[in-house]
């Protein structure tokens, strides 16, 4: 089981937090891939050995494998559209390239904090979030690419997904027998002619991904995502006090998802030590070994 997750230069410091919860993933990836964007020379970070780095914290990186993105293929021109579309079709290119039958997609700013079987008895367990929604061209792209309606009434945007990789083959088999070219060249040409009448675009990976697995099999597993949104609020009430005043009540959530934003002040370095000892005495008495 191969886990692919996309660091950006801004989310490397999110990333060393975020992998020191692995042991809540169940099975724990067995490889896990980094697609790493290039560190411009005015980060803090520019020339950072990013394994060196994890081992710092403790993350063992024996089995990690590391990809300056972006060339996992070249001749793709997927950045005209824009760093937002460039980094979802990134990703569809790194599930295309795995060669593992199965596959976790995780970002770097979302970890489980309650035991999550993603894979289980040869079954996918998908995160959901149950009466979210977000804009309508992400359902409209769905149907543009698939042929298919929207399957779910919520979202599949959790920063979470388990695939099974003749399910991605199959979605990829769609998008190629409905527009007659190379599923890559099918979506770059749709974007392209949408521009034409409104900029920016806005699809999401997580939502085309997810409809089409429902799709293919609509007795699918699924659970709820329950979310800890960790945001600036957050952390300069945890600077300030030691503690978030904004209490977490586990066992209710399964996941922290890092709502940190570039011009909000960033997690440092110093902090992710003292922030995971913290977060990890609040949930170490609410773990029972069960998806809730």
């Amino acid at each position: 089981m191969t886990r692919l997750m996309f660091v950006g230069c801004h989310r490397i410091i999110e990333s060393v937090l975020t992998l020191q919860f692995d042991r809540f993933l169940i099975p724990v990836p067995e490889q896990t891939i980094i697609y790493l964007e290039p560190i411009p020379r005015d980060n803090p970070l520019f020339g950072v050995d990013l394994f060196a780095l994890y081992r710092s914290f403790g993350i063992n990186t024996d089995r990690f494998c590391l990809i300056l993105d972006p060339p996992v293929d070249p001749d793709a021109n997927f950045r005209q559209f824009g760093p937002w579309i460039g980094q979802q079709l990134l990703k569809l290119m790194a599930i295309d390239a795995c060669t593992d039958d199965e596959i976790l997609l995780q970002d770097a700013d979302t970890f489980a904090v309650r035991p999550y079987h993603y894979f289980k008895e040869n079954e996918t367990i998908t995160f959901v979030l149950p009466g979210e929604t977000h804009t309508i061209e992400y359902f409209e792209y769905v149907t543009k690419f698939l042929n298919i309606p929207r399957q779910y009434p919520g979202s599949f945007i959790t920063e979470f997904l388990p695939i099974k990789k003749s399910d991605w083959l199959s979605l990829r088999t769609q998008i190629e027998k409905i527009h007659n070219k190379n599923w890559m060249q099918a979506m770059i040409d749709q974007f392209s002619k949408d521009r034409q009448v409104t900029n920016p675009l806005w699809f999401a990976e997580f939502e085309m991904l997810g409809n089409w697995f429902m799709y293919k099999h609509p007795d699918m597993r699924t659970i709820q995502q329950k979310r800890y949104s960790l945001n600036d609020r957050s952390l300069n009430e945890y600077r300030k006090y030691g503690i978030i005043k904004q209490d977490m009540p586990f066992p209710y959530y399964n996941c922290i998802c890092l709502k940190l934003y570039d011009n909000q002040g960033q997690l440092t370095l110093d902090e992710v030590s003292t922030l995971v000892d913290y977060l990890n005495l609040s949930i170490q008495d609410h773990t029972d070994g069960q998806n809730e």
